[in-house]
């Protein structure tokens, strides 16, 4: 499973690092990752790789929300920011009636991927890496 992806253009004396999808494009609008740096080739590779170093070391952390004993629910978050990383939501073992409700409330996307988002409290909180905030 892929957690995030985040990735560097280098453009003559400048870099930028960010967030990127599957096309290894950057997002049109910077997120609260991004990184935009410039100087010689020697530090830009500083850059890049302080960057990507500040990025392996964030805290994660997972929500899991579970019904009838079974996790139907997850979302992956840096853990010092909230900033999501990815989600799965099983409908076959959600409560009856609550992805028809988020659906209905706006929290689906696309073909209907139901968001995690319009959940209430996770049931359980797991530290995946680093600390977990109180």
């Amino acid at each position: 499973m892929s957690l995030v992806d985040v990735g560097v253009h280098l453009g003559g004396s400048t870099v930028r690092g960010d967030l990127h999808n599957q096309l290894y494009f950057l997002p049109d609008r910077p997120t609260g990752l991004a990184m935009e740096a410039t100087g010689s080739p020697q530090e830009l590779g500083e850059c890049a790789a302080a960057w990507f170093e500040a990025i392996l070391r964030k805290p994660i952390v997972r929500h899991e929300w579970e019904h009838a004993g079974q996790l139907y629910a997850r979302r992956y978050l840096f853990a010092d920011t909230g900033e999501g990383l990815c989600q799965s939501y099983n409908q076959n073992l959600a409560p009856k009636g609550q992805p028809e409700s988020l659906i209905a409330a706006g929290h689906a996307v696309g073909r209907g991927w139901v968001q995690t988002s319009g959940l209430d409290r996770p049931h359980r909180v797991v530290a995946i890496r680093g600390n977990a905030p109180a």
